[in-house]
């Protein structure tokens, strides 16, 4: 039986994810139920099992990163969104979630990438734009913050009015 998960956690939506039963894929999908009812300490152990039974399993790795993150254990969330991107580098959040613990971190610099990765395979991703807008800003890179800016008006969304005050403010542009 095949069962296509998806987690709804605190910071977003893993989907496409088809599973057949094996003991990975099983705790894999504990793992998630647990870091979607915010059992986080619960859902490492599990995501461990996961991990331990295929040290191949992308979404286990993401999944735990997750709960690492929602934890404050940013290094570790680091390592886990390292491991399954390095197992499956093609998934846009994974990028995203990554680009948000280093921003966390405050590595601007690796978030920037991270967030530049997530709108190169998902040119759509204006939450990617926006973050990158805020981390330019940090680094008082405001002509690529105007840009990323940009980009998620055409979209149709606001920005935050808060910081499109500081950005107009400090890089003396009205926009």
């Amino acid at each position: 039986m095949r069962k296509t998960l998806t987690l709804l956690a605190a910071f977003g939506c893993i989907q496409g994810y088809a599973f057949a039963g094996s003991i990975a894929e099983d705790a894999t999908t504990k793992g998630i139920d647990l870091v979607n009812s915010a059992r986080y300490d619960e859902a490492i152990t599990e995501l461990s099992n996961a991990i331990d039974s295929d040290p191949k399993a992308a979404l286990a790795f993401y999944t735990r990163g997750m709960a690492h993150h929602k934890k404050g254990e940013l290094d570790k969330a680091v390592a886990d969104y390292t491991k399954a991107l390095e197992l499956s580098p093609k998934e846009a959040e994974w990028y995203y979630f990554r680009g948000m613990a280093y921003y966390y971190k405050d590595n601007l610099d690796r978030a920037i990438e991270d967030w530049s990765n997530t709108v190169e395979l998902r040119p759509k991703a204006t939450d990617a734009y926006l973050k990158r807008a805020f981390a330019y800003y940090k680094k008082r890179y405001y002509d690529k913050a105007w840009d990323d800016v940009d980009m998620v008006k055409k979209a149709g969304l606001k920005i935050p009015p808060d910081f499109l005050a500081v950005l107009k403010k400090d890089s003396g542009r009205e926009e």
